[in-house]
């Protein structure tokens, strides 16, 4: 991937804070690839088979950033491989406000809205187990890797 497009990227996951307008080129879905549910889609046009980009923001203190990798490689990695026009995702580490930014790239945005809400508890007991036992967390400890923000990042022609 173009580096200049990973810069762009990385620099609209900065820019992500609750409450942007989806006048903004960006939808706001329900969360995915975290427990919670998938969005039924933005009110933002795009062009037909175009795809879509998920950004996730999750806190990710310094200390515990090589658990954070670890838990998603176990937790999310197989999973999503395994899914319907799923393109890949690149994972980043924000190290002033501690934070991790993951960018997972669809095919097409029904692609990621057409996967079944149960289908990602899965995926997510694995991630948090794999953090609490990486962390060496009571096994009924909270998920440590609270997600701060969500969006979805559409082309726009």
């Amino acid at each position: 991937m173009k580096a200049w497009w990973l810069a762009l990227c990385l620099g609209l996951a900065l820019l992500v804070a609750p409450g942007l307008q989806p006048s903004m080129a960006f939808a706001a879905p329900s969360i995915a690839g975290a427990g919670e549910g998938v969005g039924a889609g933005a009110d933002v046009a795009t062009p037909a088979g175009a795809a879509a980009i998920e950004l996730l923001r999750l806190r990710v203190p310094a200390a515990q950033r090589s658990c954070w990798l670890q838990a998603e490689a176990a937790g999310w990695g197989p999973w999503l491989q395994r899914q319907q026009g799923f393109a890949g995702r690149e994972l980043f580490w924000n190290a002033r406000d501690a934070e991790g930014v993951l960018l997972i790239r669809w095919r097409r945005p029904g692609d990621w809205h057409g996967i079944a809400a149960a289908s990602l508890a899965e995926p997510q007991q694995r991630f948090e187990a794999e953090a609490r036992r990486c962390l060496a967390l009571a096994a009924t400890a909270d998920n440590p890797f609270v997600l701060l923000g969500s969006a979805e990042l559409l082309p726009q022609p």
